[in-house]
């Protein structure tokens, strides 16, 4: 058995698990619908590690769990999500 990134194969390729990624990237909204954005440079950083953290989540997943095609799609959809989280969290550019 192929072991990377501390995931052992079929425990972390369920749904259980793929929504605990997306649960990470929900936090920002503190659990509701609707995206609350940070208004305080402690919040944005609180923020950004979730955020983060869910973005890494959901690549491993996508990378264990997906047919190559899959992973395609994937990485179509979640581009420009990707981008704006390094923008907002790393670049700075989209906090002005």
């Amino acid at each position: 058995v192929h072991q990377s990134s501390g995931f052992a194969g079929e425990e972390f390729c369920t749904i259980e698990e793929f929504h605990n990624c997306l649960k990470l990237l929900q936090s920002v909204g503190n659990g509701e619908s609707d995206l609350a954005l940070p208004v305080n440079e402690d919040e944005l950083e609180n923020a950004c590690i979730d955020l983060k953290d869910g973005v890494i989540c959901l690549d491993l997943h996508i990378q264990k769990c997906f047919s190559p095609e899959m992973q395609q799609v994937y990485t179509n959809v979640a581009t420009d999500a990707k981008q704006f989280v390094r923008d907002l969290c790393n670049n700075f550019t989209v906090q002005r």
